[in-house]
Parts: structure tokens; sequence; C-alpha cells
């Protein structure tokens, strides 16, 4: 479909991270709702922070979740939206699915890449992203203007072509400003820098849509618990890359929306209103980003189990205890996990698991545990021998793996609360040299927690239970 002549009134609302309201005169949608704070087992907040009255919105035509990433599919704020709303998601993603049908929605669509649906006037186009789990961009057209929000999707040259051929002109881009670390952070000896060509991709992400307007999006989140993570794992603010644009795309229209502000387009032109809508306003006072500046000086805190979520310390420690004894070996054997058992075994991997426990009621911590698996030898073991020199070495805390295990917290949380870390020094000599396994290997710990069941749909069933209808 063409560009029609004419006006176009489209109004785009901050939400906080990857939360818009879409208004148009077709019809308005609203995109990965996450409206409380804190989120995601208590662990992320947006930022800037923001207060939602949800009853103040106006009426939704339709919501969309992009994937099953809790910063984007928020049980509590979906419970308390109105359930005859459309709702469009992955195709292929039961666990969404599940949720939506106990909390009593009726109209879900579910889309695959590149499928086109239809609200009313509004059009909605599903666009790819090269990851392993179903996830879909957003595209909105309301017959005269074109809106792109990339979310989390990962995409190349040939999608943004795609895109280009089937729409034409992109009015609007809600871009990704900030490479995230998130697993790195895990790894001592992991790089906690900025990714120069991954930065680089942004810009020509934006070059290559020849975007009339750049919005950064979907990148505003920080974390409470373990918050040394944040000048790490979030490189770059809104307004650094809006200023780094400004160089790698010269000419570009850009602006930010923190939550509350409204970007609105009328006509050809765009103009940004800051605070002026009643259902969103930025918790004050607001620091100015602050908390995006790097500190080289801020160095990672002594690891220890501080037991966030409040479990009562004997009991995970006795849970997170008889796992490792009595679980462990069965899950590294499991088949989902036969291809990492095969790298583990081909680079003779020794492995050194220390367990942390909680302080007890009288507030000592009591030493850690320690257990090794040998992956180069026939049969898998665990053992408590000392002496072995490991290659890789993991650290976790008895309630990390309590409340991952319990439904009390999904992987993402687990690993953002600090409740694991592991460092790894991996290599093997040969008539060619010293070698080291390229990419690294996976971890065995969070291998043998994550690869045999779905911990987001325990997750999903203990939200669910907290807030799904009769239960609030």
């Amino acid at each position: 479909m063409l560009r029609s002549p004419g006006r176009s009134a489209i109004k785009i609302t901050a939400l906080g991270h990857a939360s818009f309201l879409i208004e148009t005169a077709a019809g308005t949608i609203l995109t990965d709702p996450v409206a409380f704070d804190p989120f995601e087992s208590g662990v992320s907040h947006s930022y800037p922070e923001r207060a939602i009255d949800l009853s103040k919105l106006p009426p939704i035509n339709c919501l969309v979740i992009s994937h099953r990433h809790f910063d984007h599919f928020d049980i509590r704020t979906l419970s308390s939206l109105d359930r005859d709303t459309v709702v469009f998601h992955p195709a292929c993603e039961p666990l969404i699915e599940h949720a939506l049908s106990e909390l009593g929605f009726t109209r879900t669509r579910p889309l695959v890449p590149w499928a086109r649906a239809r609200a009313g006037q509004l059009e909605i186009i599903a666009t790819p992203s090269c990851v392993s789990w179903p996830e879909l961009g957003l595209v909105v057209r309301d017959g005269v203007s074109t809106l792109w929000s990339l979310i989390d999707t990962v995409i190349d040259k040939e999608i943004i072509s795609t895109l280009r051929e089937h729409v034409g002109t992109i009015d609007c881009l809600l871009a990704q400003y900030s490479p995230i670390l998130q697993y790195e952070l895990r790894d001592g000896l992991g790089s906690k820098t900025l990714d120069a060509g991954a930065y680089d991709w942004l810009f020509e992400t934006v070059r290559l849509t020849q975007a009339q307007m750049v919005v950064p999006s979907a990148g505003g989140i920080r974390f409470d618990k373990a918050a040394w993570q944040n000048v790490y794992g979030f490189p770059v603010s809104p307004r650094r890359f809006l200023a780094d644009l400004a160089h790698a795309v010269p000419g570009v229209t850009s602006t930010h929306l923190d939550p509350g502000d409204v970007l609105e387009r009328d006509g050809e032109s765009w103009a940004a209103r800051r605070q002026t809508v009643p259902f969103v306003a930025m918790r004050m006072p607001f620091d100015g980003y602050q908390q995006w500046h790097h500190d080289p000086a801020v160095g990672i805190p002594a690891f220890a189990d501080l037991n966030l979520l409040g479990s009562d310390p004997e009991a995970a420690g006795q849970y997170a205890t008889r796992y490792i004894t009595e679980q462990l070996v069965h899950d590294l054997l499991h088949k989902s996990n036969d291809a990492a058992r095969s790298r583990w075994r081909e680079w003779r991997l020794k492995w050194r698991l220390d367990l942390y426990l909680p302080p007890n009621a009288s507030g000592a911590a009591p030493a850690p545990s320690s257990w090794w698996v040998d992956f180069g030898q026939d049969e898998l073991s665990l053992t408590q021998r000392d002496g072995i020199e490991a290659d890789l070495r993991t650290v976790v805390t008895a309630t990390g793996i309590h409340d991952l295990m319990t439904g009390l917290c999904p992987p993402y949380a687990y690993l953002s609360m600090d409740c694991t870390r592991h460092t790894a020094r991996v290599m093997r000599a040969t008539p060619d040299g010293v070698q080291e396994p390229e990419g690294g290997l996976p971890e065995p710990l969070l291998a043998a927690l994550t690869e045999p069941r779905d911990l987001d749909a325990l997750f999903v069933a203990s939200e669910l239970e907290k807030w799904g209808p009769g239960n609030r």
C-alpha cells in the first residue's frame, strides 16, 4: 500500500522501556505493557522511573506482546487490562498463549514473521528476529504513516531491505540504542566494555532504514538488586546515542522520549511534548541519566548469598544442596544437553561448583561447599575430592537455585540478582599449539538448570497464582 497524500496525526507516548502507546486515526496500540515497578521478581525497574495510572489510558484497540521475556510480558499488567482487547503475539509461543487464556483474553492473534493483520483500519506487520525463540518486531500503518518498532529484535540487512520493499518510506523508527551486556557480567574474564562493532550496527540500521524520525527505545531498565551491574550492562544512554547518531548519520531527525513524553506527527512535521499525558509521569527528581555515566572505579563486590527475595534460609540451603547432590548430574545427562556435553568432553573440561549459603539466624554465613565434575571421564560423576585444578569454576547462591526452581523468579532475574558467576580458562595443548574453544563453552550449571525444563513456565504459573482472576 502506497503512502497516500494528505495529513496524518499519529501520536506516540512513551510509557517506559519498550512500552509505547501508539494512537492514530485508525486505532490505538499498546506495546509490551509493563506498568508496575519493580517487575520481574523485583529485580528490574523502568529507568527513568515512572508512575502509570492504567485507569486513565485511552481505549486500546489492540495489545502487542513481542516475546516472552518478562520485561515485555508482564502478568500483573496484563491482569489489569480489558480482556476484550485484541492481543497480537508471536506464533508457536505456548507460554504466552497459556497465560492470556488463564487471564481471560479471548481475542488472541498469533503472528508469524512477515504476517499482516488488521485492527479496524490499522495495519500491523510482524517483522522477524534472527534469534532461536519466537520474537517479533512491529510495523504500524494507518494508511498514511508507517512506524517500525524494533523492540529487542535482532535484524540484518536482508530484513531491512525486505521491509522497505513492502512498505516504502519508514516515517518513524523506534530504534535500539545500546548493546546491552547481560550474561557477560557473570564471566569474570569476559569483556564489560562497549562492543564497537555492535554499536556501529545500530547506526547502520538507521542508515539503511532511512527513517524520517528516529527515537531510541527498548533499553530503559535498571536493576534494583545487585545494582553494580548498571554501569556495565547499559553502556549507552539515549542522549549519548542521539549525539553519536548526529555524527554517524548526518542530517537524520531524531528525539528522545522519557516516560510521559509524546511525539506527535501532524502532516509532515514532528513535535515532541514533555510530560503532558494524565496517565504516566516521571518520578521526581530524575537524575538526568547519571546512572548511565560509566565509572571505571566501580568494582564488582564480593560474592555472597544475599537472599534478595527473602526465602527461608534453611529451607533454601537444603533445597539447593539436595538439587546438586541428587539432581544435577541427571540434568547434565539430559538429552537437551547432548551437544553441550559433547563440547565439554571434547575439551576435557574440569568444572568446579561452589555453593554459597545465606546467613543463618545469628547472621553468620556458613563456608561454601564445593564439588567437581570431570567431563573427560567416561562416566559423569560428582565428587567432593579436593585438589582438582578446574578449567571452569562456577559460584552460585543457595537461594538463587531455590528461587529459580520453585518459580519465584525467572532465569533472567536469577542472573540479574547476582546469584551466580563463573570464570573460565579452557585450553588444550596440541602439536599445532595451544588452542581455545571458539566462542567459549556453555556454563554447566546454567545448562543443567534451564535446558531440561521450562523455568519461564514455572514463573508464569506462580504469577498467575498471584494475579489471576480471583487472586488479586
